[in-house]
């Protein structure tokens, strides 16, 4: 993951703030690393159960390219996917996801072996990168209490 991909996941983050929605955001990139899609966790704005930051990023991308195969690119989200994302994932044929926080919760390689992950899953970032979204994390769920 580069700073620059970084940054915008950082930023994407921001937006979920206005509407008190797990901080999560995803981005998509080509084979040139480049951005082409993102997305930031949208269910308390939009009042949908599927409306997570991967699932966007997915979505506007196929709309985008006016394909459903997006085997050429590569998801990258905070926070490891659900399980309900990981069959997105699947369904889109991406074949690599990176991401910077195991979901100790909802993680998909929590809950299905792996075995039954039908793609690359690589946790990324830095010690320092991590340590900041964990804090976000933290806080989100402590003004939920």
């Amino acid at each position: 993951m580069t700073n620059e991909q970084y940054s915008f996941l950082m930023k994407a983050i921001e937006k979920t703030k206005k509407h008190h929605d797990v901080p999560i955001s995803a981005i998509i990139v080509d084979q040139n690393d480049e951005i082409v899609s993102f997305g930031f966790n949208e269910r308390e704005r939009k009042k949908e159960i599927s409306a997570h930051a991967e699932i966007i990023a997915i979505n506007k991308l196929a709309k985008k390219i006016k394909s459903l195969n997006l085997n050429d690119y590569k998801l990258i989200t905070t926070l490891e996917p659900c399980v309900m994302c990981s069959e997105a994932i699947q369904q889109a044929k991406i074949k690599t996801v990176d991401y910077l926080l195991k979901g100790d919760k909802y993680g998909v390689s929590r809950h299905l072996s792996v075995n039954d992950i039908k793609f690359k899953l690589k946790k990324v970032g830095t010690k320092e990168q991590v340590d900041y979204y964990k804090s976000i994390i933290k806080v989100f769920f402590q003004k939920l209490r």
